[in-house]
């Protein structure tokens, strides 16, 4: 059973994150970041690229992550039925968590903890959870 009426909100960030960070080119894929961003679009979550890429090198990185099965629901910006909830459109897009390498905390574990937290959010059996260490 879901943990919330409403599906999890994720921002995930680009460079550092889903990739190595390169910038202002595209870096490296990081395997676990994409399985893990994946399996949370999967289950349902709604995902917003928050990075600091603007102009053309942000329409690249939205063309790279679709290109690897990866669609956000906005860009650097709210989710619809966020502004709907708290009544208003923030400068800073909510989420229920921050997938970002510059977070307090993040490191290789990172992707596997962001399949736990979807897992919890929608009350997947721990023993059903992905393993992104296999």
């Amino acid at each position: 059973m879901p943990r919330q009426d409403r599906d999890i909100i994720i921002a995930v960030d680009f460079d550092g994150t889903l990739v190595e960070n390169k910038w202002p080119t595209i870096g490296c894929r990081k395997p676990k970041a994409r399985r893990a961003v994946i399996f949370a679009q999967t289950k349902g979550a709604k995902l917003i690229l928050h990075t600091c890429r603007t102009g053309r090198e942000l329409a690249k990185a939205i063309l790279w992550c679709e290109s690897i099965d990866i669609t956000f629901d906005t860009v650097n910006a709210n989710i619809p039925s966020a502004i709907a909830r708290f009544g208003g459109d923030s400068v800073k897009p909510f989420a229920d968590y921050h997938f970002d390498d510059s977070a307090i905390g993040y490191d290789d574990e990172s992707p596997q903890r962001l399949v736990d937290a979807v897992c919890d959010w929608y009350g997947i059996d721990p023993e059903d959870r992905p393993n992104l260490s296999l």
